[in-house]
């Protein structure tokens, strides 16, 4: 592999390394269009949904965004609010700052509660962790949802998992409050992919198969909606309304290697500082190599803003909660 990867990536923990690979590649900004993005066109493929969101917004809207990320989606779409008042939660502290710093610029948005932990410090009605007061009109769970299951245990519950993760995050929505849920499908995506075959390379079989059953939980429960049955069990005053729509979605980066680095956001990126291991890109590389036909690597020739660059698929399920009263 590139030995300019490597070195980019020496001596790294794993929130920095993170950052390198989502902050830098992923969303790759594009210079001629400001707040869109190079590195994919997943933002693009989901903005048409969340915009006939924000625009049934109230004025003074409440928005709470789970995993929240550096705060790209401030510049995509949220600045088109009247006026909102934004929670965060986001395990990673350099992005969490890098969000308070967009809100802080804003004229239309103010920051509300914000967490620097996981999403399952959420869980309970009970949990110590300072809710915003006013109940949510809309909540944003975009490209967040890969971490809620530990696949490297031995007996999981991915569906039990899921069900407490959508269940905290559709108790903060008011009545008519709706949950924004976009995820990548890792069952066929180029990051889904790279994340099995390496732990199949590093011969942990039951990690690889775990990782099936995340996705086809996932599947199931949102892209299927059967979901809906959960929430309307353990939220009896309300009806949860759900609809689930799948985007052709592709990654893009100027060299091969970018694509080994952007395999690094999805299971195999880790939100702690333990020095990052430069092994995974040496796997990664050696996938991206073995690997090109199932995961479409080719050269974008599209008249589009990445002709040239290369391309890999990185498909993605959105799907929509409404929270309605009954």
């Amino acid at each position: 592999m590139a030995q300019l990867l490597l070195d980019e990536f020496r001596g790294l923990n794993n929130n920095q390394a993170y950052e390198l690979a989502f902050n830098k590649r992923l969303l790759r900004p594009n210079p001629n269009l400001p707040g869109r993005f190079l590195g994919n066109s997943q933002r693009d493929d989901f903005l048409p949904h969340l915009h006939t969101l924000l625009r049934e917004l109230p004025e003074s809207a409440e928005i709470f965004d789970f995993g929240a990320g550096g705060g790209e989606i401030v510049d995509l779409a949220l600045k088109e609010v009247a006026s909102a008042t934004i929670n965060l939660e986001e395990p990673n502290p350099l992005l969490i700052a890098q969000y308070k710093e967009r809100i802080a610029k804003s004229v239309n948005l103010s920051l509300g509660v914000s967490h620097t932990g996981p999403l399952q410090d959420y869980y309970g009605a009970d949990a110590a962790v300072l809710r915003p007061l006013k109940q949510q009109d809309l909540a944003l769970a975009i490209h967040m949802i890969y971490h809620l299951t530990d696949f490297t245990c031995a007996q999981i519950e991915p569906d039990q998992d899921l069900k407490q993760a959508i269940g905290a995050m559709y108790s903060f929505l008011k009545p008519g409050g709706v949950l924004f849920v976009v995820f990548a499908n890792q069952l066929v995506s180029t990051t889904g992919q790279a994340s099995r075959y390496y732990f199949q390379q590093k011969n942990d079989l039951a990690t690889v198969q775990n990782l099936k059953q995340i996705c086809e939980s996932r599947d199931k429960l949102l892209r299927q909606g059967l979901i809906e049955l959960y929430l309307d069990s353990i939220f009896p005053d309300s009806k949860a309304v759900i609809k689930s729509v799948s985007t052709q979605s592709c990654i893009f980066g100027s060299t091969r290697e970018d694509i080994v680095a952007m395999c690094l956001t999805g299971e195999l990126g880790e939100a702690n500082d333990e020095p990052f291991d430069l092994n995974k890109l040496e796997i990664l590389t050696e996938f991206i190599n073995r690997h090109e036909q199932e995961i479409g690597l080719t050269t974008e020739d599209r008249e589009i803003p990445q002709k040239g660059m290369v391309r890999s698929n990185q498909p993605q399920i959105i799907t929509v909660i409404q929270r309605q009263s009954k």
